[in-house]
C-alpha cells in the first residue's frame, strides 16, 4: 500500500463519511486515487455499524455517479475539443472514437454499467465518448446509476464480510481487476 492509501486510510477511521465520498468523487473524475482500498476498508468500518453501512453506501454511489456526470458533462460541453485534446492520453485516438460512437448507439447501457462495476479502469473513456458522442444523459445516469451500485454494493460487502482481514484481497482484486481490464 503506499503513502496516500495509508494516509486516506487514516482519514477514513475519523471522517469516514467525508473521506469516502470525496475520494470516490474525484477518482470518478479521472484522478489516479486508491478507491478500491477506500471502498473495501469503509466496507470492513461499517462491520460494527459505525459508520452506518447503507449511508456510507448512498454516500459513496452518490458520489461516484456525480464523478461520472461530471466527466460526462464535460465531453458534453467541450465536445471534440476535450477528445481531440486529451483523449490521446486515455487511449482515445480518433481512429477509436468513430467505431466507439457506432458501437454507443447499440451497447451503450451494457458498455455504462460494465465499465462502472467490472472494467473499472475504462470508466473515464467511457464516460467521455458517452458525453462526447451525445448518448442521452438520462439513459446515461441510469446506467451509470445501476453499475455503481454494484460496484460499491460489492466491494463493501467483500469488506464487511472479511473484516479486519480485508487486506488479504487487495492484491487479489488488483490481479482480478487488471486481468479482466486487459
Amino acid at each position: 500500500m503506499n503513502d496516500l492509501a495509508a494516509a486516506l486510510l487514516a482519514w477514513l477511521l475519523v471522517y469516514s463519511y467525508p473521506v469516502v465520498g470525496l475520494t470516490v468523487l474525484v477518482a470518478a473524475i479521472g484522478a489516479p486515487l486508491p478507491t478500491t482500498v477506500i471502498v473495501l476498508a469503509a466496507g470492513a468500518m461499517s462491520a460494527d455499524g459505525d459508520p452506518n453501512p447503507f449511508a456510507l453506501a448512498a454516500v459513496i454511489v452518490l458520489a461516484a455517479v456525480a464523478g461520472d456526470l461530471a466527466s460526462f458533462a464535460i465531453a458534453r460541453w467541450g465536445g471534440g475539443v476535450v477528445l481531440t485534446r486529451w483523449g490521446p492520453r486515455v487511449g482515445l485516438t480518433p481512429e477509436r472514437v468513430v467505431p466507439l460512437e457506432r458501437r454507443f448507439e447499440h451497447w451503450g447501457g451494457l458498455l455504462v454499467v460494465a465499465t462502472r462495476c467490472v472494467l473499472t479502469g475504462l470508466a473515464l473513456p467511457t464516460n467521455l465518448v458517452a458525453g462526447t458522442g451525445g448518448y442521452p444523459l438520462r439513459y446515461f445516469l441510469g446506467y451509470a446509476l445501476v453499475g455503481e451500485s454494484i460496484w460499491a454494493g460489492g466491494l463493501m460487502g467483500l469488506g464487511w464480510w472479511y473484516g479486519a482481514n480485508w487486506v488479504a484481497l487487495l492484491d487479489y482484486l488488483n490481479d482480478a481487476f487488471t486481468a479482466i481490464t486487459a
